[in-house]
């Protein structure tokens, strides 16, 4: 019987073990931190974006799997869908740790966005199409897709600069 070798691995092979290992971690994380104090808002918040970012990680392990074109370019959209919540959390956190109190609006503008992303994820404007070829996977994207780029950035950036500013202080 031939022995398991790290080397004798194709590169999809090692992305897909990857991909279990990050979800895997990633639940592991949320469960252990949760655990610590589950009354504790940094503690749950910390936990809800580890769970996302799991859920983000699976749904494209489920998408190799998926034997027919239809359902393969379904999960890899509906992996990026799973992807708003993890930005959402992460932003969350960011406000969190920096004790920010972010203008009503701007988080209800914030919330709405997120929201029509989420069904954007799930149409060819964002993600036109997937193959795998060989050992890669090709995304192809949708010409809404510079519009999920920019929200995704722009979220982040935020967040992050609610905590660089505080930390300045």
């Amino acid at each position: 019987p031939k022995s398991f070798r790290l080397s004798n691995l194709n590169s999809i092979e090692i992305h897909l073990i990857s991909i279990g290992a990050a979800a895997l971690g990633c639940l592991s994380l949320a469960y252990f931190v949760h655990v610590s104090g589950p009354k504790r808002n940094l503690n749950r918040i910390f936990s809800l974006s580890n769970i996302s970012l799991a859920l983000w990680n699976a749904t494209d392990l489920v998408m190799y799997t998926m034997k027919s074109h239809p359902k393969a370019i379904y999960f890899d959209r509906l992996s990026y869908m799973a992807g708003i919540p993890v930005i959402y959390f992460f932003f969350k956190l960011c406000v969190e740790i920096a004790e920010a109190v972010p203008p009503r609006a701007l988080v209800k503008l914030l919330k709405t966005i997120s929201m029509v992303m989420s069904l954007l994820m799930l149409t060819p404007l964002v993600l036109k199409d997937v193959r795998i070829e060989g050992e890669r996977l090709i995304e192809i994207p949708g010409p809404l897709y510079f519009v999920f780029i920019t929200y995704f950035m722009g979220y982040l950036s935020y967040g992050l600069y609610l905590l660089f500013r505080q930390y300045r202080h």
